[in-house]
């Protein structure tokens, strides 16, 4: 079983590209507001446009949405880190500075070369996310409670060979925690929801399950996910994701979020730029 390392190492270790994740923020002058329930940068709804769907698909079928409560570790933005650019490319682009090195690690932790330093970094943000802040908002106190379980998103690109690392991680930090199964038995593309993605079998009545992933960028895959676990009888789903990420390439609120400083925002003592390990990162989704 892998242990959290403390606070204070956390933060001298991985701080400096970390940035609390805020869904439901109002916009501020030219700062873009997020998604209430995802934290994607957007104008002017409060909700981002797969959100909305999911919940719309909900309705009609009578049920909830798939997610119960969700937790995000960091903010990521999509594209190389800065630090392998030429120095003119990182002065004209330091706005984004904040938050590549996050993207490196969650893009590079699942190099066929493990260990490396991505994977160092995968571990410490799992195990320190996952045993301080997860299952519930009532953590450390649901620690035993014998409902609950976890489960991966199944990965769904079928050129990868053997355990996936994302699951090697979670297995090790939730080394004492029955797990649940899900699997993809179609081949599948794209972002859209699918309900029917993913099937669950053998899961007990009343379960109450943790459902981990390590990127989110239209959730779609998360969601279908926590539909199948609801379609199978989980009663509750709550859902961890370590990157919430940015492309400020294709999508222009994000640029505009970044630019105008929604990865630096502090808490309002001017000490804690962009992440406070202190602030809760669940937020119930409605």
């Amino acid at each position: 079983m892998i242990s959290p390392i403390t606070d204070s190492e956390f933060l001298r270790r991985h701080s400096s590209y970390l940035s609390n994740v805020k869904p439901g923020l109002p916009p501020c002058g030219d700062r873009p507001g997020t998604c209430s329930t995802c934290a994607m940068p957007l104008l002017p709804h409060a909700a981002c446009s797969q959100c909305r769907k999911v919940r719309e698909a909900a309705v009609a079928q009578g049920v909830p949405f798939p997610i119960d409560c969700i937790a995000f570790l960091t903010y990521a933005v999509v594209g190389p880190a800065l630090a392998t650019r030429s120095a003119p490319t990182l002065v004209a682009e330091a706005h984004v500075d904040k938050g590549r090195e996050a993207y490196a690690v969650l893009s590079g932790y699942k190099a066929t070369e493990q260990p490396n330093r991505r994977w160092s970094a995968a571990v410490h943000w799992a195990a320190w996310f996952l045993l301080r802040w997860g299952p519930w908002r009532e953590w450390p106190a649901r620690q035993h409670d014998p409902a609950w379980r976890w489960a991966t998103v199944p990965s769904l690109h079928t050129s990868r060979r053997g355990e996936h690392p994302l699951h090697q991680i979670v297995s090790a930090v939730f080394a004492d925690r029955p797990e649940v199964l899900l699997d993809a038995p179609k081949p599948a593309s794209g972002r859209e929801f699918r309900p029917d993605l993913f099937v669950c079998e053998g899961l007990p009545q009343e379960a109450q399950v943790l459902l981990v992933e390590d990127s989110w960028t239209s959730g779609a895959n998360v969601l279908s996910a926590a539909a199948a676990l609801k379609r199978a009888g989980a009663i509750r789903v709550n859902a961890m994701i370590l990157g919430r990420l940015l492309n400020p390439a294709e999508w222009g609120p994000s640029r505009e979020f970044i630019e105008n400083g929604g990865l630096r925002l502090d808490f309002g003592d001017g000490k804690r730029p962009g992440f406070d390990p202190r602030r809760s990162p669940w937020a119930t989704v409605k």
